[in-house]
Protein backbone atom coordinates (compact mmCIF):
# COMPACT_ATOMS: atom_id res chain seq x y z
CA UNK A 1 0.00 0.00 0.00
CA UNK A 2 1.02 3.75 -0.27
CA UNK A 3 1.00 6.02 2.39
CA UNK A 4 1.48 9.56 1.98
CA UNK A 5 3.51 11.59 4.34
CA UNK A 6 4.96 15.16 4.87
CA UNK A 7 8.28 14.40 3.55
CA UNK A 8 7.76 11.59 1.34
CA UNK A 9 5.96 8.85 0.11
CA UNK A 10 6.28 5.12 1.93
CA UNK A 11 5.67 1.76 -0.11
CA UNK A 12 4.90 -0.99 2.75
CA UNK A 13 5.40 -4.54 2.35
CA UNK A 14 3.11 -7.13 2.95
CA UNK A 15 2.84 -10.96 3.25
CA UNK A 16 6.16 -12.11 3.03
CA UNK A 17 4.84 -15.33 1.84
CA UNK A 18 4.15 -13.72 -1.51
CA UNK A 19 7.69 -13.29 -2.37
CA UNK A 20 10.67 -15.77 -3.20
CA UNK A 21 11.42 -17.55 0.43
CA UNK A 22 15.12 -19.22 0.68
CA UNK A 23 15.76 -20.82 3.87
CA UNK A 24 12.85 -18.74 5.47
CA UNK A 25 10.00 -19.64 8.01
CA UNK A 26 6.55 -17.22 7.71
CA UNK A 27 4.62 -17.32 10.81
CA UNK A 28 1.78 -15.10 11.58
CA UNK A 29 3.60 -12.60 9.12
CA UNK A 30 7.07 -12.99 10.54
CA UNK A 31 9.64 -14.20 8.82
CA UNK A 32 12.96 -15.65 10.62
CA UNK A 33 15.64 -18.54 9.80
CA UNK A 34 14.05 -22.27 9.22
CA UNK A 35 14.92 -25.53 10.36
CA UNK A 36 18.71 -26.31 8.41
CA UNK A 37 18.57 -29.22 6.36
CA UNK A 38 22.05 -31.18 5.51
CA UNK A 39 22.90 -33.83 3.21
CA UNK A 40 23.53 -36.94 4.95
CA UNK A 41 24.11 -39.19 2.18
CA UNK A 42 24.04 -39.46 -2.07
CA UNK A 43 24.35 -42.31 -3.52
CA UNK A 44 25.00 -42.88 -7.62
CA UNK A 45 21.45 -44.96 -8.14
CA UNK A 46 18.25 -43.64 -7.67
CA UNK A 47 16.70 -44.04 -4.66
CA UNK A 48 13.29 -45.62 -5.17
CA UNK A 49 11.49 -45.79 -1.63
CA UNK A 50 12.46 -45.10 1.85
CA UNK A 51 10.62 -46.89 5.25
CA UNK A 52 10.79 -45.86 9.22
CA UNK A 53 10.88 -47.79 11.71
CA UNK A 54 12.56 -47.21 15.43
CA UNK A 55 14.18 -44.30 14.06
CA UNK A 56 16.08 -46.23 11.72
CA UNK A 57 15.57 -45.81 7.99
CA UNK A 58 15.33 -47.87 5.18
CA UNK A 59 16.35 -47.46 1.71
CA UNK A 60 15.47 -49.10 -1.62
CA UNK A 61 17.88 -48.38 -4.84
CA UNK A 62 17.67 -48.45 -7.72
CA UNK A 63 20.76 -51.45 -7.90
CA UNK A 64 18.37 -53.98 -6.13
CA UNK A 65 19.75 -52.90 -2.79
CA UNK A 66 18.22 -51.92 0.64
CA UNK A 67 20.42 -49.80 2.84
CA UNK A 68 19.82 -48.74 6.28
CA UNK A 69 20.82 -45.25 8.17
CA UNK A 70 20.82 -45.59 12.47
CA UNK A 71 21.30 -42.02 12.34
CA UNK A 72 25.81 -42.34 12.13
CA UNK A 73 25.95 -44.37 8.74
CA UNK A 74 24.44 -46.00 5.52
CA UNK A 75 25.08 -49.49 5.43
CA UNK A 76 24.10 -51.86 2.95
CA UNK A 77 21.60 -54.55 4.62
CA UNK A 78 20.40 -56.91 1.25
CA UNK A 79 20.24 -57.58 -2.07
CA UNK A 80 16.72 -57.95 -3.87
CA UNK A 81 15.41 -59.52 -6.37
CA UNK A 82 12.31 -57.93 -9.38
CA UNK A 83 12.87 -54.75 -9.28
CA UNK A 84 10.45 -53.67 -6.12
CA UNK A 85 9.42 -50.04 -6.73
CA UNK A 86 7.94 -50.56 -2.50
CA UNK A 87 9.18 -50.85 0.74
CA UNK A 88 6.93 -50.67 4.24
CA UNK A 89 8.57 -51.80 7.65
CA UNK A 90 5.42 -53.38 9.72
CA UNK A 91 5.46 -52.72 13.79
CA UNK A 92 7.80 -56.06 14.53
CA UNK A 93 10.34 -54.11 11.89
CA UNK A 94 10.03 -56.43 9.13
CA UNK A 95 10.35 -55.22 5.25
CA UNK A 96 8.38 -55.72 2.44
CA UNK A 97 8.67 -54.79 -0.97
CA UNK A 98 6.81 -55.06 -4.16
CA UNK A 99 6.17 -53.47 -7.61
CA UNK A 100 5.91 -55.37 -10.95
CA UNK A 101 3.59 -58.52 -11.53
CA UNK A 102 2.16 -58.46 -8.24
CA UNK A 103 5.39 -59.71 -6.56
CA UNK A 104 5.89 -58.79 -2.75
CA UNK A 105 9.21 -59.99 -1.34
CA UNK A 106 10.23 -60.20 2.58
CA UNK A 107 12.91 -59.39 4.16
CA UNK A 108 14.23 -59.31 0.16
CA UNK A 109 13.26 -63.01 0.10
CA UNK A 110 10.49 -63.86 -2.44
CA UNK A 111 6.75 -64.34 -0.61
CA UNK A 112 3.94 -63.92 -2.61
CA UNK A 113 2.02 -62.77 -5.89
CA UNK A 114 -0.47 -60.92 -5.89
CA UNK A 115 -3.04 -61.49 -9.42
CA UNK A 116 -2.09 -57.89 -10.56
CA UNK A 117 0.09 -56.16 -12.89
CA UNK A 118 1.35 -53.61 -10.64
CA UNK A 119 1.48 -53.01 -6.90
CA UNK A 120 1.53 -49.20 -6.77
CA UNK A 121 1.05 -48.27 -2.79
CA UNK A 122 1.79 -50.38 0.59
CA UNK A 123 1.08 -49.41 4.17
CA UNK A 124 0.57 -51.87 7.45
CA UNK A 125 -1.39 -51.76 10.38
CA UNK A 126 -0.60 -51.92 14.28
CA UNK A 127 -0.87 -56.02 14.31
CA UNK A 128 1.05 -56.51 11.02
CA UNK A 129 -1.46 -56.66 8.63
CA UNK A 130 -0.17 -55.36 5.36
CA UNK A 131 -2.19 -53.67 2.80
CA UNK A 132 -1.51 -53.79 -1.09
CA UNK A 133 -3.12 -50.87 -3.51
CA UNK A 134 -2.88 -51.51 -7.56
CA UNK A 135 -3.84 -50.95 -10.76
CA UNK A 136 -7.98 -51.78 -11.42
CA UNK A 137 -8.43 -49.98 -8.39
CA UNK A 138 -7.73 -53.16 -5.94
CA UNK A 139 -6.30 -52.86 -2.43
CA UNK A 140 -5.40 -56.25 -0.74
CA UNK A 141 -5.02 -57.28 2.84
CA UNK A 142 -2.39 -59.65 3.59
CA UNK A 143 -2.42 -61.13 7.02
CA UNK A 144 0.70 -62.31 9.53
CA UNK A 145 -0.02 -66.14 8.41
CA UNK A 146 0.81 -65.13 5.17
CA UNK A 147 -3.06 -65.10 3.87
CA UNK A 148 -4.18 -62.05 1.42
CA UNK A 149 -7.60 -61.40 0.01
CA UNK A 150 -9.52 -58.49 -1.29
CA UNK A 151 -10.36 -56.28 0.57
CA UNK A 152 -11.65 -53.23 -0.75
CA UNK A 153 -11.76 -52.07 -4.54
CA UNK A 154 -12.17 -48.27 -5.21
CA UNK A 155 -14.36 -47.14 -8.26
CA UNK A 156 -10.76 -45.79 -10.44
CA UNK A 157 -8.22 -47.29 -12.24
CA UNK A 158 -5.16 -47.12 -9.83
CA UNK A 159 -4.78 -47.00 -6.04
CA UNK A 160 -1.91 -43.93 -5.74
CA UNK A 161 -1.56 -43.50 -1.79
CA UNK A 162 -2.36 -45.79 1.68
CA UNK A 163 -2.32 -45.14 5.10
CA UNK A 164 -3.45 -46.48 8.12
CA UNK A 165 -5.01 -44.61 11.09
CA UNK A 166 -7.42 -44.76 13.76
CA UNK A 167 -8.35 -48.29 13.27
CA UNK A 168 -9.97 -47.12 9.07
CA UNK A 169 -7.48 -47.40 6.06
CA UNK A 170 -7.27 -44.52 3.89
CA UNK A 171 -6.53 -44.87 0.12
CA UNK A 172 -6.22 -42.34 -2.68
CA UNK A 173 -6.49 -43.17 -6.62
CA UNK A 174 -6.14 -42.08 -9.75
CA UNK A 175 -7.18 -40.31 -12.37
CA UNK A 176 -9.96 -39.70 -10.78
CA UNK A 177 -8.47 -38.19 -7.46
CA UNK A 178 -11.32 -39.94 -4.99
CA UNK A 179 -10.48 -40.51 -1.36
CA UNK A 180 -11.91 -43.19 0.53
CA UNK A 181 -12.23 -44.36 4.24
CA UNK A 182 -12.17 -48.19 4.67
CA UNK A 183 -13.48 -49.52 7.51
CA UNK A 184 -13.55 -53.11 7.10
CA UNK A 185 -13.44 -55.63 4.37
CA UNK A 186 -15.68 -53.76 1.23
CA UNK A 187 -16.55 -51.28 3.81
CA UNK A 188 -15.20 -48.15 2.98
CA UNK A 189 -16.38 -44.80 0.85
CA UNK A 190 -15.04 -41.76 -1.02
CA UNK A 191 -14.92 -39.10 2.02
CA UNK A 192 -13.60 -35.53 -0.01
CA UNK A 193 -12.88 -34.64 -3.79
CA UNK A 194 -11.04 -31.20 -4.38
CA UNK A 195 -11.36 -29.01 -7.50
CA UNK A 196 -10.36 -25.87 -8.52
CA UNK A 197 -12.25 -22.88 -7.22
CA UNK A 198 -13.69 -21.97 -10.90
CA UNK A 199 -14.67 -25.71 -10.88
CA UNK A 200 -12.76 -26.30 -14.12
CA UNK A 201 -9.38 -28.70 -13.05
CA UNK A 202 -10.56 -31.90 -12.65
CA UNK A 203 -8.55 -33.73 -10.22
CA UNK A 204 -6.09 -35.94 -11.40
CA UNK A 205 -4.52 -38.48 -8.69
CA UNK A 206 -4.30 -38.23 -4.74
CA UNK A 207 -0.60 -38.04 -3.64
CA UNK A 208 -0.02 -38.37 0.15
CA UNK A 209 -2.16 -39.03 3.03
CA UNK A 210 -1.46 -37.52 6.45
CA UNK A 211 -3.77 -38.47 8.82
CA UNK A 212 -4.41 -36.74 12.61
CA UNK A 213 -7.32 -34.77 14.18
CA UNK A 214 -8.05 -34.06 10.26
CA UNK A 215 -7.61 -35.63 6.93
CA UNK A 216 -4.44 -33.96 5.46
CA UNK A 217 -4.13 -35.01 1.44
CA UNK A 218 -2.56 -33.96 -1.72
CA UNK A 219 -3.76 -34.00 -4.89
CA UNK A 220 -2.55 -33.28 -8.47
CA UNK A 221 -3.90 -32.16 -11.64
CA UNK A 222 -1.20 -32.12 -14.55
CA UNK A 223 0.95 -30.20 -13.16
CA UNK A 224 -0.58 -28.40 -10.38
CA UNK A 225 -0.64 -29.32 -7.03
CA UNK A 226 -2.75 -28.80 -3.81
CA UNK A 227 -2.71 -30.06 -0.14
CA UNK A 228 -6.41 -30.05 1.52
CA UNK A 229 -7.38 -30.40 4.68
CA UNK A 230 -10.56 -32.46 5.60
CA UNK A 231 -12.36 -32.17 8.70
CA UNK A 232 -16.00 -33.23 9.66
CA UNK A 233 -18.31 -30.27 8.47
CA UNK A 234 -15.63 -28.78 5.68
CA UNK A 235 -13.03 -29.04 2.67
CA UNK A 236 -10.22 -26.32 3.07
CA UNK A 237 -7.67 -25.75 1.12
CA UNK A 238 -3.96 -24.87 2.90
CA UNK A 239 -1.35 -24.71 0.29
CA UNK A 240 -1.46 -24.78 -3.65
CA UNK A 241 1.66 -24.17 -6.37
CA UNK A 242 2.00 -24.57 -9.64
CA UNK A 243 4.17 -27.86 -9.87
CA UNK A 244 3.29 -31.29 -8.57
CA UNK A 245 3.11 -32.30 -5.23
CA UNK A 246 4.64 -35.94 -4.25
CA UNK A 247 4.36 -36.05 -0.14
CA UNK A 248 3.01 -34.34 2.67
CA UNK A 249 4.05 -34.31 6.75
CA UNK A 250 2.55 -32.21 9.72
CA UNK A 251 4.87 -31.17 11.69
CA UNK A 252 3.35 -29.39 14.98
CA UNK A 253 1.32 -26.20 13.43
CA UNK A 254 3.04 -27.02 10.21
CA UNK A 255 2.91 -28.85 7.60
CA UNK A 256 5.86 -29.79 5.11
CA UNK A 257 5.46 -30.36 0.90
CA UNK A 258 7.56 -32.16 -1.16
CA UNK A 259 7.50 -30.77 -4.58
CA UNK A 260 9.31 -30.22 -7.29
CA UNK A 261 11.37 -27.36 -6.30
CA UNK A 262 11.85 -28.77 -2.77
CA UNK A 263 10.28 -28.51 0.85
CA UNK A 264 7.98 -26.15 1.57
CA UNK A 265 6.66 -25.21 5.06
CA UNK A 266 2.62 -23.97 5.18
CA UNK A 267 0.75 -22.94 8.30
CA UNK A 268 -3.62 -23.03 8.23
CA UNK A 269 -3.19 -19.80 8.12
CA UNK A 270 -1.92 -19.31 4.57
CA UNK A 271 1.61 -18.55 5.35
CA UNK A 272 4.10 -21.00 2.81
CA UNK A 273 7.85 -20.59 3.08
CA UNK A 274 10.22 -22.97 0.72
CA UNK A 275 12.58 -23.60 3.56
CA UNK A 276 14.73 -25.64 1.20
CA UNK A 277 15.91 -25.76 -2.53
CA UNK A 278 16.45 -29.23 -4.30
CA UNK A 279 18.42 -29.97 -6.79
CA UNK A 280 15.74 -32.67 -7.96
CA UNK A 281 12.15 -32.94 -7.05
CA UNK A 282 11.63 -33.58 -3.27
CA UNK A 283 9.68 -37.15 -3.74
CA UNK A 284 9.34 -38.27 0.07
CA UNK A 285 9.71 -36.83 3.81
CA UNK A 286 9.39 -39.26 6.63
CA UNK A 287 10.32 -36.46 9.31
CA UNK A 288 13.07 -35.21 9.50
CA UNK A 289 14.38 -37.52 6.90
CA UNK A 290 13.96 -36.23 2.96
CA UNK A 291 14.77 -38.04 0.38
CA UNK A 292 15.67 -36.46 -3.66
CA UNK A 293 15.09 -40.17 -5.37
CA UNK A 294 15.75 -38.72 -9.13
CA UNK A 295 19.98 -37.78 -7.65
CA UNK A 296 20.13 -40.41 -4.84
CA UNK A 297 20.38 -37.75 -2.13
CA UNK A 298 19.45 -38.36 1.65
CA UNK A 299 18.85 -35.11 3.53
CA UNK A 300 17.77 -34.53 7.26
CA UNK A 301 15.96 -31.66 8.69
CA UNK A 302 18.04 -30.23 11.59
CA UNK A 303 16.81 -29.15 14.81
CA UNK A 304 19.16 -25.93 14.45
CA UNK A 305 17.99 -23.53 12.30
CA UNK A 306 20.13 -22.77 8.86
CA UNK A 307 22.59 -20.40 9.02
CA UNK A 308 21.52 -18.01 6.30
CA UNK A 309 18.71 -17.33 4.18
CA UNK A 310 16.96 -14.72 1.63
CA UNK A 311 14.14 -12.83 0.68
CA UNK A 312 13.73 -11.40 -2.30
CA UNK A 313 10.45 -9.43 -2.60
CA UNK A 314 8.31 -9.25 -5.89
CA UNK A 315 8.62 -6.47 -8.64
CA UNK A 316 7.07 -3.07 -7.24
CA UNK A 317 5.79 -1.07 -9.60
CA UNK A 318 5.33 2.61 -9.56
CA UNK A 319 3.60 4.81 -12.13
CA UNK A 320 6.62 7.92 -11.96
CA UNK A 321 10.07 7.31 -12.06
CA UNK A 322 10.99 8.14 -7.87
CA UNK A 323 13.73 9.07 -6.17
CA UNK A 324 14.86 7.07 -3.80
CA UNK A 325 15.15 7.61 0.39
CA UNK A 326 15.71 5.00 2.71
CA UNK A 327 15.26 1.10 3.47
CA UNK A 328 13.21 1.35 6.53
CA UNK A 329 12.94 -2.25 8.59
CA UNK A 330 10.90 -3.37 11.56
CA UNK A 331 13.23 -6.07 12.98
CA UNK A 332 15.04 -7.58 16.05
CA UNK A 333 18.73 -8.37 15.20
CA UNK A 334 19.71 -10.34 18.66
CA UNK A 335 23.59 -10.74 19.28
CA UNK A 336 25.42 -12.88 16.55
CA UNK A 337 23.02 -12.12 13.84
CA UNK A 338 22.44 -9.52 11.15
CA UNK A 339 20.37 -8.76 8.27
CA UNK A 340 21.66 -7.27 5.14
CA UNK A 341 19.05 -5.51 2.54
CA UNK A 342 19.97 -4.97 -1.16
CA UNK A 343 17.93 -3.47 -4.06
CA UNK A 344 17.91 -3.65 -8.32
CA UNK A 345 16.10 -1.51 -10.41
CA UNK A 346 14.97 -1.91 -14.12
CA UNK A 347 12.17 -0.76 -16.53
CA UNK A 348 10.57 -3.92 -17.37
CA UNK A 349 7.70 -6.20 -15.19
CA UNK A 350 10.11 -9.07 -14.55
CA UNK A 351 13.85 -8.68 -14.03
CA UNK A 352 16.08 -9.27 -16.85
CA UNK A 353 19.76 -8.47 -18.09
CA UNK A 354 18.75 -4.91 -18.87
CA UNK A 355 18.05 -4.29 -14.62
CA UNK A 356 21.04 -3.62 -12.10
CA UNK A 357 23.30 -5.75 -10.33
CA UNK A 358 22.33 -6.04 -6.72
CA UNK A 359 23.34 -2.98 -4.61
CA UNK A 360 23.62 -2.92 -0.65
CA UNK A 361 22.32 0.30 0.89
CA UNK A 362 24.01 1.91 3.08
CA UNK A 363 25.02 2.29 6.92
CA UNK A 364 21.52 4.31 7.16
CA UNK A 365 19.64 2.18 4.78
CA UNK A 366 19.24 4.35 2.02
CA UNK A 367 18.77 2.60 -1.74
CA UNK A 368 21.31 3.26 -3.62
CA UNK A 369 20.34 1.72 -6.90
CA UNK A 370 19.47 4.07 -10.24
CA UNK A 371 15.72 5.28 -10.19
CA UNK A 372 13.75 3.22 -12.18
CA UNK A 373 9.87 2.34 -12.82
CA UNK A 374 10.28 -0.89 -11.26
CA UNK A 375 12.85 -2.21 -7.96
CA UNK A 376 12.98 -5.15 -6.11
CA UNK A 377 14.68 -5.81 -2.23
CA UNK A 378 16.16 -8.64 -1.07
CA UNK A 379 16.78 -9.40 2.71
CA UNK A 380 20.33 -11.59 3.47
CA UNK A 381 19.09 -13.00 7.18
CA UNK A 382 22.51 -14.47 9.02
CA UNK A 383 22.09 -16.26 12.36
CA UNK A 384 23.44 -18.84 14.31
CA UNK A 385 22.33 -22.69 15.38
CA UNK A 386 20.13 -21.46 18.18
CA UNK A 387 19.32 -17.96 17.23
CA UNK A 388 17.60 -15.92 14.03
CA UNK A 389 17.15 -12.10 13.37
CA UNK A 390 13.04 -11.56 13.00
CA UNK A 391 11.57 -9.52 9.95
CA UNK A 392 8.26 -7.75 10.26
CA UNK A 393 7.62 -5.36 8.04
CA UNK A 394 10.35 -3.60 5.26
CA UNK A 395 9.59 0.17 4.04
CA UNK A 396 10.69 1.80 1.32
CA UNK A 397 10.51 6.23 1.10
CA UNK A 398 10.66 7.84 -2.07
CA UNK A 399 9.36 10.68 -3.80
CA UNK A 400 8.91 11.31 -7.09
CA UNK A 401 11.18 12.89 -9.87
CA UNK A 402 8.97 16.06 -10.90
CA UNK A 403 8.09 16.34 -14.62
CA UNK A 404 7.80 19.39 -16.86
CA UNK A 405 4.34 20.04 -18.65
CA UNK A 406 4.41 18.49 -22.15
CA UNK A 407 2.35 21.14 -24.69
CA UNK A 408 1.27 19.00 -26.89
CA UNK A 409 -0.90 21.22 -29.25
CA UNK A 410 0.15 25.00 -29.93
CA UNK A 411 -1.49 25.99 -33.09
CA UNK A 412 -2.46 29.62 -34.76
CA UNK A 413 -5.79 29.11 -36.86
CA UNK A 414 -6.68 33.03 -38.40
CA UNK A 415 -7.30 35.02 -35.35
CA UNK A 416 -7.70 32.23 -32.69
CA UNK A 417 -4.83 30.11 -31.06
CA UNK A 418 -5.31 26.82 -29.79
CA UNK A 419 -3.51 25.16 -27.02
CA UNK A 420 -3.05 21.13 -25.27
CA UNK A 421 -1.37 20.79 -22.40
CA UNK A 422 -0.56 17.24 -20.99
CA UNK A 423 0.69 17.87 -17.25
CA UNK A 424 2.09 14.27 -16.49
CA UNK A 425 2.16 13.84 -12.94
CA UNK A 426 -1.07 15.54 -12.34
CA UNK A 427 -0.26 18.86 -10.78
CA UNK A 428 -2.02 22.15 -11.57
CA UNK A 429 -0.63 24.43 -14.10
CA UNK A 430 -0.10 28.27 -14.59
CA UNK A 431 0.64 29.40 -18.44
CA UNK A 432 1.42 32.57 -20.64
CA UNK A 433 0.63 33.56 -23.72
CA UNK A 434 2.79 36.09 -25.09
CA UNK A 435 2.93 37.50 -28.69
CA UNK A 436 5.83 39.80 -30.19
CA UNK A 437 5.92 41.47 -33.73
CA UNK A 438 8.18 39.91 -36.42
CA UNK A 439 10.46 43.06 -36.90
CA UNK A 440 10.93 43.30 -32.75
CA UNK A 441 12.74 41.45 -30.37
CA UNK A 442 10.51 41.95 -26.84
CA UNK A 443 7.85 39.61 -25.93
CA UNK A 444 4.49 41.14 -24.45
CA UNK A 445 1.92 39.37 -22.08
CA UNK A 446 -1.47 38.50 -24.58
CA UNK A 447 -3.21 36.17 -21.80
CA UNK A 448 -2.67 34.33 -18.43
CA UNK A 449 -4.07 30.52 -19.06
CA UNK A 450 -4.87 28.18 -15.99
CA UNK A 451 -6.30 25.30 -17.84
CA UNK A 452 -4.56 23.04 -19.85
CA UNK A 453 -7.03 22.69 -22.73
CA UNK A 454 -8.36 25.85 -25.04
CA UNK A 455 -8.76 28.59 -27.28
CA UNK A 456 -8.15 32.09 -27.12
CA UNK A 457 -9.23 34.22 -30.53
CA UNK A 458 -7.44 37.36 -30.44
CA UNK A 459 -10.15 40.31 -30.34
CA UNK A 460 -10.40 42.59 -33.50
CA UNK A 461 -8.13 45.69 -33.37
CA UNK A 462 -6.45 44.27 -30.08
CA UNK A 463 -3.57 44.36 -31.96
CA UNK A 464 -1.83 46.35 -34.64
CA UNK A 465 -1.75 44.48 -38.34
CA UNK A 466 1.90 42.64 -38.99
CA UNK A 467 3.25 39.38 -38.73
CA UNK A 468 3.57 37.69 -35.21
CA UNK A 469 4.90 35.21 -33.22
CA UNK A 470 3.60 33.37 -30.32
CA UNK A 471 4.53 31.79 -27.18
CA UNK A 472 2.99 29.57 -24.73
CA UNK A 473 5.31 29.22 -21.19
CA UNK A 474 3.66 26.87 -19.19
CA UNK A 475 4.62 25.90 -15.37
CA UNK A 476 3.37 23.11 -12.46
CA UNK A 477 4.77 25.95 -9.98
CA UNK A 478 1.77 26.44 -7.96
CA UNK A 479 1.86 22.48 -6.81
CA UNK A 480 5.31 21.89 -7.45
CA UNK A 481 8.11 23.54 -4.88
CA UNK A 482 11.02 22.23 -7.43
CA UNK A 483 8.59 23.02 -10.33
CA UNK A 484 8.98 22.45 -14.22
CA UNK A 485 8.38 24.85 -16.78
CA UNK A 486 8.49 23.99 -20.84
CA UNK A 487 7.42 26.48 -24.13
CA UNK A 488 7.21 26.34 -27.44
CA UNK A 489 6.89 28.90 -29.66
CA UNK A 490 5.02 29.17 -33.21
CA UNK A 491 4.65 31.61 -36.15
CA UNK A 492 5.28 33.61 -38.06
CA UNK A 493 1.64 34.46 -38.52
CA UNK A 494 -0.08 37.54 -39.70
CA UNK A 495 -2.84 39.48 -38.00
CA UNK A 496 -4.66 41.67 -40.59
CA UNK A 497 -8.00 43.77 -39.72
CA UNK A 498 -7.46 46.15 -42.47
CA UNK A 499 -9.86 46.62 -45.52
CA UNK A 500 -8.16 47.45 -48.81
CA UNK A 501 -8.23 51.07 -50.06
CA UNK A 502 -9.66 52.23 -53.09
CA UNK A 503 -8.68 54.39 -55.96
CA UNK A 504 -9.71 55.46 -59.06
CA UNK A 505 -10.38 57.84 -61.87
CA UNK A 506 -13.43 57.95 -64.19
CA UNK A 507 -12.36 59.21 -68.37
CA UNK A 508 -14.71 59.00 -71.48
CA UNK A 509 -17.30 56.62 -69.98
CA UNK A 510 -14.47 54.01 -68.28
CA UNK A 511 -13.62 53.53 -64.07
CA UNK A 512 -10.10 52.94 -63.51
CA UNK A 513 -10.06 51.41 -60.18
CA UNK A 514 -7.08 50.24 -58.24
CA UNK A 515 -7.03 48.60 -54.72
CA UNK A 516 -4.66 47.76 -52.47
CA UNK A 517 -4.00 46.38 -48.84
CA UNK A 518 -0.69 46.54 -46.90
CA UNK A 519 -0.79 42.88 -45.67
CA UNK A 520 -3.13 40.21 -46.95
CA UNK A 521 -4.22 39.36 -51.22
CA UNK A 522 -6.66 40.64 -52.86
CA UNK A 523 -9.64 37.88 -53.13
CA UNK A 524 -12.60 39.59 -54.45
CA UNK A 525 -14.03 42.33 -56.18
CA UNK A 526 -17.99 43.00 -57.20
CA UNK A 527 -19.78 45.87 -58.61
CA UNK A 528 -23.37 47.37 -58.79
CA UNK A 529 -24.81 49.42 -60.91
CA UNK A 530 -27.64 51.83 -60.11
CA UNK A 531 -28.28 49.39 -56.97
CA UNK A 532 -29.00 46.83 -59.01
CA UNK A 533 -27.79 43.39 -57.94
CA UNK A 534 -24.02 42.78 -57.59
CA UNK A 535 -21.68 41.44 -60.14
CA UNK A 536 -18.32 39.53 -59.93
CA UNK A 537 -15.57 41.22 -61.60
CA UNK A 538 -12.14 39.68 -62.40
CA UNK A 539 -8.99 42.24 -62.09
CA UNK A 540 -7.35 43.38 -65.15
CA UNK A 541 -4.76 40.38 -65.35
CA UNK A 542 -7.16 37.97 -64.66
CA UNK A 543 -6.56 36.42 -61.54
CA UNK A 544 -6.33 37.91 -58.23
CA UNK A 545 -2.98 36.85 -56.72
CA UNK A 546 -1.75 40.21 -55.91
CA UNK A 547 -1.70 42.61 -52.67
CA UNK A 548 -2.68 45.13 -55.75
CA UNK A 549 -4.88 44.83 -58.22
CA UNK A 550 -6.82 46.81 -61.04
CA UNK A 551 -10.21 46.74 -62.63
CA UNK A 552 -11.84 48.68 -65.51
CA UNK A 553 -15.73 49.15 -65.81
CA UNK A 554 -17.42 50.86 -68.78
CA UNK A 555 -20.52 52.52 -67.78
CA UNK A 556 -23.47 55.11 -69.41
CA UNK A 557 -23.34 58.47 -68.62
CA UNK A 558 -25.21 59.26 -65.01
CA UNK A 559 -25.02 56.15 -64.04
CA UNK A 560 -24.46 55.73 -60.45
CA UNK A 561 -21.85 52.89 -59.52
CA UNK A 562 -21.04 50.73 -56.58
CA UNK A 563 -17.66 49.08 -55.85
CA UNK A 564 -16.99 45.86 -53.38
CA UNK A 565 -13.55 44.57 -52.45
CA UNK A 566 -12.42 41.93 -50.37
CA UNK A 567 -9.02 40.49 -48.75
CA UNK A 568 -7.86 37.20 -48.25
CA UNK A 569 -8.88 37.69 -44.54
CA UNK A 570 -12.07 38.85 -45.20
CA UNK A 571 -11.53 42.53 -44.64
CA UNK A 572 -13.93 44.15 -47.02
CA UNK A 573 -14.07 47.74 -48.90
CA UNK A 574 -17.66 49.04 -50.36
CA UNK A 575 -17.29 52.88 -51.58
CA UNK A 576 -19.46 54.41 -54.20
CA UNK A 577 -18.17 55.94 -57.20
CA UNK A 578 -19.23 59.14 -58.29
Amino acid sequence: MIILVVLGLLWESGNFTEYELQGIMVSDGVAQLAPYVQEIWTTDAMIIDVTLHNNVLYILTSKDTVYYYDGKTVQPLFGVTGNPLLIEADTKGRLYLAGMGGMVLKEGKYWLSLPVDMITAITSDPVGNIYIGADRGMIYKITPNDRYEEYFRVNDLQVTALKYVHGALYAGSRPNGLLFKIIGKGCGKAIGLWVDEDETSPIKEITAIYVDDGILFSVCSENRGWVVLKQPDELCKIFDINEPIYDIYRYNDTVMVATQSGIWCCTMGGYKALIFQSRSPVHEILYPYVVCGELGQLYKISDHLSSEGYIISSPIEFNRIPIWGRLIADMEVPHSTAVKFYTRTGNTPEPDESWTDWLPTDEGGRIMSPPAQFIVWKAVLKGDANRSPVLRKVRLSYTFVNRAPVIETFKFNHDTIVWNINEPDGDSIFAHLYGRLMSESTWFLIKEIHQPQGGFTIPEGRLPDGYYYFKLWVTDSLTQPESKATHKVIGPYLLDYTAPEIYYKYKDGMYEIKVTDNYSLISHAEYSINMSDWRYIKPEDGIFDDKCETFHIRVKQNTKLAFRVCDERANCTVKTLQ
